[in-house]
Parts: structure tokens; C-alpha cells; sequence
């Protein structure tokens, strides 16, 4: 068993590129994200703290929105 989320973002002109850069914004700011598709998916480890969700989710709204 393990903790799994995902994102579904809108359809682009481009398939997969908006996914693609949110991750690379994400990374950046030290958050691992897998894009796949138009989807992001979150697989935090076992050990994950309520303070590193509020992280992973505070980043990867903000790379949505810096790549909307």
C-alpha cells in the first residue's frame, strides 16, 4: 500500500508540454512530481509529514498556476 494523488490538467495544444513544464517548475522547488500525459501524479514516501503535503501541494498549485 502507498499514498498516491493526480492531477488531471485541461487539454493543451501541445499533449503533455504544459504537464511537463509544471514538473520542471516543481523540481525546481525541490518537489518530485511524474508527469504523465496531461496528468501530474504525487507518490509521496511512506514517512511523509503533514508539513511536506502542505509543501508538495503549495508548489504544485503554484506551478499550475505559473503555467496556466
Amino acid at each position: 500500500m502507498g499514498l498516491a494523488a493526480a492531477v488531471e490538467l485541461a487539454p493543451a495544444a501541445l499533449p503533455g508540454k504544459r504537464a511537463y513544464d509544471v514538473f520542471m517548475t516543481c523540481f525546481a522547488h525541490g518537489v518530485l512530481v511524474r508527469p504523465a500525459g496531461e496528468n501530474l501524479v504525487l507518490c509521496p514516501p511512506y514517512i511523509v509529514e503533514p508539513a511536506h503535503i502542505d509543501q508538495m501541494v503549495g508548489v504544485l498549485a503554484a506551478a499550475i498556476r505559473a503555467h496556466a
